[in-house]
């Protein structure tokens, strides 16, 4: 017989701003299980910002039996959601969480959005005027973030190709649009690429139903002239598609990388890091956020990363109780020293060394300057550091660099 304490009706009052059934259903799904009734009445505990010292008390429970259980949902959710490892805790998973809460689409994008209405609005411009955008910007930025919001916010349905992480990963175009069919308009598909693309443009052009479409993480398609590999080529037909006068969708392509292709026209939009204000806001459960120059400092040193900010404010909130200076006296000259932090700059080199060996190489060789304090190296300095290139490429970055 199950005891008192895992009745359903603690902590109900979570059912009133939370989507449980929504999020139970997801949770589930990323576990491949069930979740038990009592981690399900610990869940609306923590959706409504109690700690387990504060469950324990309501429950008439030791706190100590609540703790581990309250840390493997802090784990389940980070899951769910991808956040860094151990920056979930009862104080954050609202947040973290918030697109379960009811009328989730507008609470949604207003978070996802944060600092971003300046994007947004421009995007509403750029939308009317070009049927493709491609979103540059480094790891981190937040460009995958800001274009889900974005389309979510201005389609009903909304399809999303991911490109996949590397080159040796990436999904055939000839299979993908054959899944896109299957699952977004429940088509049958031909084993020709070509008539597939044909009945995707007719469902595309139906103006009753406009579509969103992200294409994300362009780049491992990308060979080193910023077009897309021989082997993916295919990929410039499905964007002729996208890009095509008579069909009622909109298409934002993330990347890191500019995009070179034949008889495609797209726009392209730079995205910056977001500004100290977005930045407050986001540390704004922390010790004098709003005032804090150590804040600011380390905006600056990050060029207002959107991921790293998360980064560190999981770590400011879960390490250092919240106390941005005491962080920023530790870590200011180790700005690399948190795994996840490094892990962004090293992407951006793997595909340096991959598709730019020559750029890779002088990068590597200007650390023989280590140790000293240079501001800038000479232009001349740069070209002993190319000792192996061409006479005819030193001869272009002359050119080039003057």
């Amino acid at each position: 017989m199950p005891t008192q304490n895992l009745d359903a009706s603690y902590f109900s009052e979570a059912q009133k701003d939370w989507d449980l059934e929504r999020l139970l259903k997801d949770l589930e799904a990323r576990q491949q299980k069930k979740l038990p009734t009592a981690q399900q009445r610990n869940l609306r505990a923590i959706l409504l910002g109690h700690s387990p010292k504060d469950a324990s008390q309501k429950l008439h429970m030791a706190e100590t039996s609540l703790k581990p259980a309250f840390s493997a949902l802090y784990r389940l959710i980070e899951d769910l959601t991808d956040q860094p490892n151990t920056t979930v805790t009862y104080k954050n998973a609202p947040l973290v969480l918030a697109k379960y809460r009811k009328e989730a689409m507008s609470i949604n994008a207003k978070f996802n959005l944060l600092g971003r209405d300046s994007d947004r609005l421009e995007l509403e411009k750029l939308r009317k005027q070009h049927k493709i955008v491609l979103l540059k910007a480094g790891a981190g930025v937040g460009k995958s973030t800001l274009s889900r919001a974005f389309l979510e916010t201005q389609f009903k349905k909304v399809i999303e190709i991911k490109m996949g992480a590397e080159f040796g990963k990436v999904t055939p175009v000839e299979e993908k649009v054959s899944q896109i069919l299957q699952q977004n308009f429940d088509e049958e598909p031909s084993h020709d690429f070509q008539t597939n693309l044909e009945i995707w443009r007719q469902k595309l052009s139906d103006r009753s139903c406009p579509v969103g479409v992200l294409m994300d993480n362009l780049e491992p398609t990308l060979d080193e002239n910023y077009r897309f590999r021989e082997s993916l080529r295919g990929y410039e037909d499905l964007l002729r598609v996208l890009c095509d006068r008579d069909v009622c969708s909109f298409t934002l392509i993330t990347s890191r990388r500019s995009l070179v292709a034949q008889r495609v026209t797209l726009r392209e939009y730079k995205l910056e890091g977001l500004n100290i204000t977005a930045w407050q806001q986001c540390f704004r459960d922390c010790e004098n956020a709003e005032t804090s120059e150590a804040l600011i400092q380390m905006c600056e040193a990050y060029n207002g990363n959107a991921k790293v900010m998360d980064i560190l404010h999981g770590a400011i909130a879960n390490r250092f109780d919240g106390n941005i200076e005491s962080y920023w006296n530790r870590y200011k000259n180790a700005l690399l020293a948190d795994s996840e932090l490094k892990t962004l700059v090293t992407v951006e080199m793997d595909w340096l060394r991959d598709n730019q060996p020559d750029a890779y190489k002088l990068f590597c060789r200007m650390g023989c300057h280590r140790y000293q304090d240079i501001k800038t190296v000479p232009f001349e300095g740069l070209l002993c550091l190319l000792w192996d290139v061409p006479e005819s490429q030193r001869a272009y970055i002359r050119v080039v660099g003057k």
